[in-house]
């Protein structure tokens, strides 16, 4: 059981929670403590496990603790001059998969307590980049498909609908919904097959859960991870820092 007494010679560290609210662990953190860090939990492949990486930090911080609200992104592949000798290693780092956004004390507790991930092999890098693509274009297309489909269920209803609209980067009229709307659905699952086809690391979202799953469905999900020019796309992360209490707002107080 994590001891949470508060030893009386022990000063708060710059941009770190408390030590009323701190494990012994993380009170006693400083430079000279390098031996103390753990490994960063991976999986079979050498990649990051975000979900057990954010629990293993969050052991260390007690849940009615309120993390301040101004939060920034922690780069699960670091530091970046490791990666930065070529754009594969570079590329594979900056995938948005590969980030989470956290409070900033929880990411200075992070790189406190945590020491950095070996670099995966470059076969490992190279199929996370082929995934990422085949996976964010079918997202791409899906949701091109699904506005298109709304929009030409807006005309055959006899709604208005504006003369031009951008879709996908192309200007479109309401005469040439169906048919674009016909390829992009085409184009849509040609992707999704071939990110079946290709899946095996687990980054990304799994494609084999939406077998027979509306078209809509499918997008809505493979948006959460895959969507790498939308807001969305960091929903995964986003939910797992909620998850373990990483937010700005009162948490419950420890059982």
């Amino acid at each position: 059981m994590t001891e949470w007494l508060v030893a009386a010679s022990c000063a708060p560290e710059p941009h770190v929670p408390p030590p009323e609210y701190s494990s012994p662990a993380l009170r006693r953190w400083n430079k000279a403590y390098q031996t103390d860090r753990v490994a960063t939990p991976t999986n079979e492949y050498g990649l990051v496990d975000t979900e057990q990486l954010l629990s293993r930090v969050a052991s260390h911080i007690r849940a009615d603790y309120t993390w301040p609200e101004f939060t920034n992104v922690h780069h699960l592949y670091y530091p970046r001059a490791e990666y930065d000798t070529d754009s594969m290693t570079l590329a594979f780092r900056e995938l948005t998969a590969n980030k989470v956004s956290v409070p900033i004390q929880a990411h200075n507790v992070l790189h406190a307590l945590v020491t950095p991930v070996q670099m995966p092999g470059a076969d490992v890098m190279r199929q996370a980049l082929l995934e990422d693509y085949l996976q964010s274009t079918a997202f791409a297309q899906g949701r091109c498909a699904v506005q298109l489909i709304r929009l030409q269920q807006q005309v055959e209803s006899g709604a208005y609908v504006r003369e031009h609209v951008l879709i996908g980067g192309k200007e479109l009229t309401p005469n040439e919904y169906a048919t674009q709307a016909s390829i992009a659905t085409e184009q849509f699952y040609e992707y999704l097959e071939r990110y079946t086809a290709a899946y095996s690391i687990g980054l990304g979202a799994d494609p084999n859960r939406y077998a027979n799953t509306p078209l809509a469905k499918i997008v809505e999900g493979l948006g959460r991870v895959a969507g790498r020019y939308y807001l969305d796309y960091r929903f995964t992360s986003q939910q797992l820092v909620r998850t373990h209490g990483f937010t700005g707002e009162k948490q419950s107080l420890a059982a």
